[in-house]
């Protein structure tokens, strides 16, 4: 265990979907997502917790500690809870399962359990570098909103080659304004076998997902929307931040195989049973 220096793994699956989790001292990391048929993706990429915080008007630098009575593993939740100092936060990194098919939910929820108020800078909701093979072919889809003319374009689908840069964005509310906003959404297929990894945030606001292809890794960054900076959100004694709640999962099949486990997951865990008992939805 992280007393001898080895960091605490965790596993949760779909049908679909499989992770691996691990909690060391100072951070957790995703480790690997792999697919139905054994397809994996392995990620390089330690969750990057907040550094430091504003109090008093002073900047003050953090140190994160896994505290492991606090976290918790089962079949279908792992939380993996740190504690800071000298500023005491307390930031709870989970992951869910809430179906049995489809993707796995991730959330980030930041208290503030000092006596005085804080200032915090932009927490990711999620953070990866997948290693992937420097000559291996990968395309990106993603799609436009409508706003009020749609795009010549809709629904992108496109090479990733070394050196690709991309980034969505996402608000409330969305003009024809170039560059066009985004379903806040994105998937990466390795196309001669139609497999991949597809994510997505649960959040209307302003939001933004990041592609970074380099050499022999994948980077990006998933959550809220840093611009304009400076981004600071203030929390008073007990309050908490909850960074946007997102989805990922693996798929097969390609895009249709994607789809045809996402809706009905969207229908299961997103969507209200209310609604579908209203005829006229």
């Amino acid at each position: 265990d992280v007393a001898t220096g080895a960091p605490i793994s965790a596993h949760l699956g779909t049908r679909q979907t499989s992770i691996t989790l691990e909690a060391s001292s100072d951070s957790p990391r995703l480790t690997t997502l792999q697919g139905a048929h054994g397809e994996k993706w392995v990620n390089r990429e330690q969750e990057l917790l907040l550094p430091f915080v504003w109090q008093n008007g002073k900047r003050i630098p953090l140190r994160w500690t896994l505290d492991q009575t606090a976290s918790r593993r089962d079949a279908r939740n792992v939380r993996f809870v740190y504690d800071a100092q000298p500023v005491p936060l307390r930031l709870t990194w989970t992951w869910q399962v809430r179906a049995d098919i489809g993707p796995i939910e991730h959330r980030v929820r930041i208290q503030n359990l000092s006596q005085g108020e804080v200032w915090i800078p932009m927490q990711d909701s999620f953070r990866f570098s997948w290693q992937i093979d420097p000559v291996e072919n990968l395309r990106e889809m993603y799609i436009d909103k409508g706003a009020g003319e749609p795009t010549k374009v809709g629904t992108h689908n496109v090479e990733v080659p070394v050196g690709y840069q991309w980034q969505g964005m996402s608000s409330t509310y969305a003009t024809d304004a170039l560059p066009r906003e985004i379903i806040p959404w994105m998937m990466i297929e390795r196309p001669q076998t139609e497999t991949g990894w597809y994510a997505g945030i649960e959040f209307s606001g302003r939001t933004r997902m990041t592609l970074q292809r380099n050499g022999n890794s994948l980077h990006g960054e998933i959550g809220l929307n840093p611009e304009p900076a400076p981004f600071r959100t203030r929390l008073k004694p007990q309050e908490s931040f909850d960074a946007p709640t997102i989805f990922l999962g693996a798929f097969t099949g390609g895009a249709d195989g994607l789809s045809n486990v996402l809706c009905p997951w969207v229908r299961e865990v997103l969507i209200s049973p209310t609604t579908w008992k209203n005829p006229d939805f």
